[in-house]
């Protein structure tokens, strides 16, 4: 009885946990190119994965805004010697300033002091004339480097976004055409049956020989094999659909839209590249990065200046033992000054700033390279296109010709001038053909889809259309 109990506790938790994961990717049961694009842009774990790197880029950014940091804290000690023993303590917060020019502050407030410690306050205060002052400071960088990674995984954003919705239309309509291809093939196993019926009512009537009606079987069962593989086919297209969009695998929406009607002439070549050098963000990208390690090959070489910095310096303390009071500032010094300082060892500097302009070589390398690829990207695209129009005016040409040939031959059967073979060529023919037709309009809407992606448009608000 209790492992009764048990089982049935496993197999209710299993169907919560079923229930739990198939809430969370829920595939409606009639789903629109829309519906698939909306759901990728939240099921997509490559998109997920750019949206929370974005964040994390916001996140380091509010903290390079932050110009102060508090901390507080306390000691407590004890002390031997020869003539005495006891406790000592002292309570303390410090507040640190830093800002983007430069300038960094010190303060120290130690309120009270038991035993042998004192309560003090201290404040320290440098500006950098020379060396690491402005954007070249230490904070400075820190906040121009940090609006820089916003920028670029806003880029990174953007492009993940493109490739997504790419491939949730190129998966949808891939399901759509093996869909509409699967229909042809049930059309082709209506035919090859009734093309099988009549030969054997012929042969019982002595119009034609039992060679023809095992070829007419033979035929029906080819077609259906090649109906079935394609059943297979447009199961696994709705899986690899389900793939793009980030979640539902298995599941076999009604796909409501149909196959895409011929996109509109594309602009030309020149234009078409022209279009892809200025939006592409992989090249914006880049630019930032240039800008990151011109930056940084910069703070580099400014590392070989000497140091200069003007320095102010408040120090106090409080002689008696105690809580803080007004006598803790009647014992304080000022201090101005300068701090001057040569870096005389520059050998790590000097391979500092020769792995830094090494760096920058590259990343302008890379930019040169990436604009080649983007060119011969959208050529390729732009080839892709003008082949896909080519066979889509093929087919369609072809397809009238098919119908009629399987028309002649079935009306040559009819009459007594043929034979069935003629029927299953003329069946074959137009299977093809029709099936050719539907690939040719997809390929040639879906390559300029690609030719889109590849001149950087946006392809989010696209829809269906």
């Amino acid at each position: 009885m209790r492992q009764v109990k048990i089982k049935s506790l496993v197999a209710i938790l299993t169907l919560i946990a079923a229930g739990t994961l198939r809430a969370e990717t829920i595939i409606p049961a009639k789903l629109s190119l829309n519906d698939a694009v909306r759901l990728s842009m939240g099921l997509n774990v490559s998109l997920k994965s750019a949206v929370e790197a974005q964040k994390a880029s916001l996140s380091d950014l509010r903290i390079a805004k932050f110009n102060t940091s508090y901390s507080a804290g306390s000691n407590l000690n004890i002390e031997h010697s020869s003539s005495n023993t006891g406790l000592s303590q002292l309570i303390f917060s410090d507040l640190n300033y830093a800002n983007p020019v430069g300038t960094e502050a010190v303060l120290r407030l130690s309120p009270l002091g038991v035993g042998n410690q004192f309560g003090a306050v201290g404040l320290l205060v440098r500006q950098p004339l020379l060396k690491g002052k402005g954007n070249l400071s230490t904070r400075g960088v820190q906040l121009l480097s940090a609006q820089s990674d916003v920028t670029i995984r806003n880029y990174d954003l953007y492009r993940t976004q493109q490739t997504t919705v790419m491939n949730v239309i190129e998966g949808y309509y891939g399901a759509v055409l093996a869909r509409e291809r699967l229909k042809v093939q049930e059309g082709a196993v209506t035919i090859a049956q009734e093309v099988a019926d009549g030969t054997r009512k012929r042969e019982a009537a002595g119009l034609m020989t039992g060679i023809q009606v095992t070829r007419a079987d033979f035929n029906v069962a080819r077609t259906k094999d090649a109906f079935n593989i394609q059943s297979q086919s447009t199961r696994g297209s709705l899986d690899r659909l389900m793939l793009a969009i980030g979640g539902g695998i298995g599941e076999t929406p009604e796909l409501t839209d149909s196959l895409p009607e011929v996109v509109p002439d594309p602009p030309t070549i020149e234009d078409a590249i022209k279009t892809a050098l200025i939006k592409r963000v992989e090249l914006r990208a880049l630019d930032e990065r240039i800008a990151n390690q011109t930056r940084d090959l910069a703070v580099r070489k400014d590392a070989f200046r000497p140091g200069l910095s003007a320095v102010a310096r408040f120090d106090s303390t409080n002689p008696d033992t105690g809580l803080i009071s007004g006598s803790l500032f009647d014992m304080g010094s000022t201090v101005l000054g300068v701090e001057f300082n040569v870096p005389l060892d520059q050998r790590a500097l000097r391979e500092n700033r020769d792995t830094a302009e090494r760096a920058l070589d590259i990343l302008r390398q890379q930019q040169n390279f990436e604009m080649d690829q983007i060119t011969e990207e959208v050529r390729g695209a732009y080839r892709d296109v003008e082949t896909a129009k080519l066979s889509f005016q093929i087919y369609g040409q072809n397809l009238a010709v098919a119908e009629d040939g399987l028309h002649l031959a079935k009306r040559m059967v009819e009459e007594g001038e043929g034979s069935n073979r003629d029927i299953l060529d003329a069946q074959d023919a137009l299977t093809s053909t029709q099936s050719g037709v539907l690939s040719a309009k997809t390929d040639l809407y879906l390559a300029g889809i690609r030719l889109r992606y590849a001149m950087g448009e946006d392809l989010t608000t696209m829809g269906s259309k």
